[in-house]
């Protein structure tokens, strides 16, 4: 395995608990290397057969040299619960627990266990909370131990941990951050209460485990390290990344910035080796902001290009759900909501009780569903609002995100809301449908212009640098 290094400095260190080895030898490059029987993090400690040299990236996860021996981890994996894997893969099942969906004890390797450089040892804690809550996860917490093949340059503490899923392991250094890029917007009364720096750090800085899709994907979500619903998960991406472009020092900052960038990283070799965040209603948005913003701070070009072109494959939540009609608005055109689907269906669910209400108007006339129920208003326009608002106060994310569609429909979002008029399509009943539209004067012409900037899952910080600072911010649009 070959890994990048560069030697840097950092300005603003990360704390994180775990097991202090004692300091072995000094060199020009590492000049503390050191070694221990064991490290530990968020209640998981792995354990050596004998002694190895540790220590701790730059978020505060550690790394290892192997080949090592692993003895033991615990919390102990009793064959069903507190399960680890070995560079976890996107398609598959999942060791962690047999609480969830897809869990197969074979990819949860016999100890000791002999690491090698290039893995990581992701490890989980049942969630014993769970089930008495409403979460879908069966997991409290996880952690990841990163072996190397030699001590990355000062101790790791100015290196990003490495992808932890499967694939490549490149060392992705804090110097590379282009921190220069970062805006300094002025901070607004009371809006960053709860939004604060430290709020940031914590949010972020315990691995983002999200590798699965599917149903699957949010039930691997550890209800200590990232939100259990999607639209959760869209609304706190926001918040965390316009809460790193207000005006505070960049010192305050760098420990929030090195937690959102490392998620950007996973996020990254996640879609590497494989995974997509599409529809799914409001299980996917957020993600795009995530990776646009770690590729923009680590100035890494082929990221850039890869976040660039998954707008034209769909690739995201982001880039799913809306689209350019030119029949819209008496021929002017508009940007409208809705996902793909035949005339048909469009008809057969308008009615249905308990249906995702998505499906775009098959005449491209107005907003897709059912306004204003439907995901719409349910969990995806406002998740969006954080991220659009962001690519505004930050110019160099607008090429990457490329998405003008995306942006003009948060626009419209936030001014006039539903759009269902000038309609020249008449409501129909399935029992009626034959293939076609009736003419006639609208579906739900009382709906057009309400619910401006509503909807659920918003962000009272987001709303109020929206309103202080869009307007400002138009100036470079």
């Amino acid at each position: 395995m070959t890994y990048r290094r560069t030697i840097i400095t950092l300005t603003a260190a990360l704390a994180c608990s775990c097991v202090a080895p004692a300091v072995e030898s000094a060199n020009a490059e590492n000049p503390r290397t050191e070694t221990a029987s064991s490290v530990s993090q968020w209640g998981i400690t792995w354990h050596f057969e004998e002694p190895a040299s540790v220590g701790q990236f730059a978020n505060g996860d550690h790394w290892v040299v192997g080949p090592v021996t692993i003895t033991r981890i615990t919390p102990d994996f009793d064959g069903e619960e507190n399960g680890w894997e070995v560079n976890p893969t996107f398609p598959g099942p999942q060791g962690f627990s047999a609480r969830m969906s897809h869990f197969d004890a074979r990819l949860v390797p016999d100890l000791p266990y002999s690491a090698q450089p290039g893995e990581s040892i992701v490890k989980v804690i049942h969630g014993k909370d769970a089930a008495d809550n409403t979460l879908n996860t069966a997991l409290e917490t996880a952690a990841v131990l990163t072996v190397v093949d030699a001590p990355p340059p000062d101790n790791g503490r100015n290196t990003f941990r490495p992808p932890y899923v499967a694939g490549d392991k490149p060392l992705y250094t804090v110097d590379q951050l282009r921190t220069d890029l970062l805006p300094a917007w002025p901070h607004v009364s009371r809006a960053h209460d709860a939004i604060t720096l430290d709020w940031v750090e914590r949010q972020f800085q315990r691995v983002q485990l999200d590798h699965k899709g599917g149903s699957l994907g949010r039930e691997i979500h550890p209800f200590r390290n990232i939100p259990d619903y999607g639209a959760d998960v869209g609304r706190r991406n926001g918040d965390g990344v316009l809460r790193l472009m207000l005006d505070d020092p960049l010192d305050n900052k760098m420990p929030g910035l090195i937690a959102y960038v490392q998620y950007g990283i996973d996020l990254y070799h996640m879609y590497l080796d494989g995974h997509r965040w599409p529809a799914g209603g409001g299980q996917r948005p957020g993600q795009k902001i995530v990776l646009a913003f770690a590729s923009v701070m680590l100035d890494d070009q082929q990221m850039q290009h890869e976040v660039t072109s998954m707008t034209e494959q769909q690739f995201l939540n982001e880039d799913f759900y809306v689209y350019f009609s030119p029949h819209a608005n008496d021929g002017q055109g508009q940007v409208l909501f809705g996902t793909a689907g035949t005339e048909q269906r469009y008809w057969e669910t308008l009615d249905q009780v308990g249906v995702h209400h998505s499906l775009r108007d098959p005449y491209g006339y107005i907003d897709g569903g059912v306004p204003p129920d439907g995901y719409q208003v349910c969990c995806l326009s406002q998740p969006w609002k954080g991220q659009v608002l962001a690519v505004h106060l930050m110019p160099e994310l607008r090429p990457v995100w490329n998405n003008e569609l995306m942006i003009q429909y948060v626009e419209r979002w936030v001014t006039v809301g539903v759009w269902t008029q000038p309609d020249p399509i008449a409501r129909q009943v399935p029992d009626t449908f034959h293939g076609r539209g009736v003419p006639g004067d609208g579906r739900f012409p009382d709906a057009h212009a309400t619910m401006s900037d509503a909807g659920h899952y918003g962000s009272p910080f987001q709303n109020q640098l929206w309103d202080a600072h869009r307007d400002t911010s138009r100036a470079s649009d």
